[in-house]
């Protein structure tokens, strides 16, 4: 019968050679030791109600009070975690955030802890290993190959750069946009983003569709600043966006950010913005400046 510690108010100790009882522990113990304890305790009697003990007879260890491997995932996941006496069935569920490439980066080598996690944590598993790794994680340089980037999925390495700050991702219906630190935009066709990484930066005009567009150092919001204007024409954007100039348009097209209807105007495919649109520009603009 396990006496439960929290349930005590005070260590019981030496009880028919029983050892000390810590609060916080269980213990199997007889139901004799169990009657001893209680009569020389009697103090304690309302503290020790039968009700707040839960009987496991046969020799149940404290150990099994602990959560196990598969418990632990379920809450949240984990390093140094042992899966071996995982079923079948919950191995199979587990996933690994796991670095398996390594060279110096800067003065040092990145040497990563492994991630365990059920699917569908993902996110959760990218922010411990942000946590875990940041110091060695700053030091790399992004725009270079990496052991990042080689060990792991595009979806994870994404999540990893937006956790650190390196890209900041948004999404629209049919775009992606995503935000560096030296200034730079992006604006990708979403369905290219996904499907498409290995192309994903670059700005060669594809032959069926518009796909990438970069406009360095600029946001959007401080392009439309600049041109001031009512309407917002291809030809317009064309000295800000290097790629295909019409994703700036498809971006304002489909941004909660930007009020505006999609016209043609003189034969050119434009963006009309709403009259009280120029306001919100310059409100979005500075927001933009002081992240």
């Amino acid at each position: 019968m396990p006496i439960r510690g929290p349930a005590l108010r005070q260590p019981l100790v030496g009880v028919q050679g029983v050892m000390t009882i810590v609060c916080g522990k269980y213990f199997v113990l007889s139901d004799y030791v169990v009657d001893s304890l209680m009569r020389e305790n009697s103090d304690s009697r309302d503290d020790l109600n039968i009700q707040q003990i839960s009987c496991v007879r046969g020799g149940n260890s404290p150990a099994n009070t602990m959560p196990s491997p598969y418990e632990r995932l379920q809450a949240k996941p984990q390093t140094g975690l042992n899966i071996g006496s995982l079923t079948p069935t919950q191995r199979s569920e587990v996933r690994t955030l796991r670095i398996t490439s390594s060279w110096p980066i800067g003065p040092n080598s990145i040497d990563c802890r492994t991630i365990y996690y059920l699917e569908g944590d993902e996110q959760a598993a990218v922010e411990l290993f942000v946590e875990e790794h940041r110091d060695q994680l700053e030091e790399i340089d992004w725009t270079k190959r990496n052991p990042i980037k080689s060990s792991l999925s595009q979806v994870i390495y994404d999540k990893i750069l937006h956790e650190l700050g390196e890209r900041r991702i948004s999404k629209t219906e049919t775009m992606v946009r995503e935000d560096r630190p030296n200034g730079d935009v992006w604006l990708i066709d979403r369905k290219w983003y996904e499907n498409r990484p290995d192309r994903r930066y670059s700005v060669t005009p594809h032959k069926s569709a518009p796909k990438v567009a970069k406009l360095a150092g600029q946001s959007p919001e401080n392009v439309l600043k600049e041109i001031d204007s009512e309407i917002i024409t291809e030809s317009a954007v064309r000295s800000y966006v290097e790629g295909d100039k019409r994703l700036l348009l498809e971006y304002l097209r489909t941004s909660d950010k930007i009020a505006c209807l999609p016209i043609t105007h003189d034969g050119e495919m434009a963006v009309k913005l709403f009259p009280d649109q120029s306001t919100a520009v310059r409100e979005n603009s500075e927001e933009q400046g002081t992240q």
